[in-house]
């Protein structure tokens, strides 16, 4: 995002920008007034915090999004962090019961072979 972006962010508001999710617009509404130095800090935290939101921004995620709305995408990672955690314990649990059923090894997984194949090979 170059200068005169960021600046007209300051002017016009969100109007013009690119985020079609009208929630994120009316979220990024929210964070109009921060100054430029909370804005980077705040960009600068969900970067050094979240190493995913890094590689998104890599590989050509939306820059309007960090710039206009960092906390916004701060309290987006962090929700999504602690889902992942308790999801994490929830899988380890579930591997954990006795019950749970369990692939024999040794054995492999019969392939079907199709009409035409089978004809081919008979």
């Amino acid at each position: 995002m170059n200068k005169e972006t960021t600046e007209r962010i300051y002017r016009e508001g969100t109007a013009f920008v690119s985020i079609l999710d009208p929630v994120m617009i009316e979220r990024c509404e929210k964070y109009r007034e921060l100054a430029f130095k909370e804005r980077i800090s705040s960009v600068v935290g969900v970067l050094k915090s979240y190493k995913s939101r890094v590689d998104k921004l890599l590989r050509g995620g939306c820059v309007e999004e960090y710039v206009l709305c960092p906390d916004a995408v701060l309290q987006i990672s962090s929700s999504n962090r602690e889902q992942n955690d308790e999801r994490q314990k929830d899988l380890a649990a579930g591997r954990k019961r006795e019950d749970r059923l369990v692939k024999k090894p040794g054995k492999k997984k019969q392939i079907r072979r199709s009409i035409i194949r089978h004809y081919k090979l008979h």
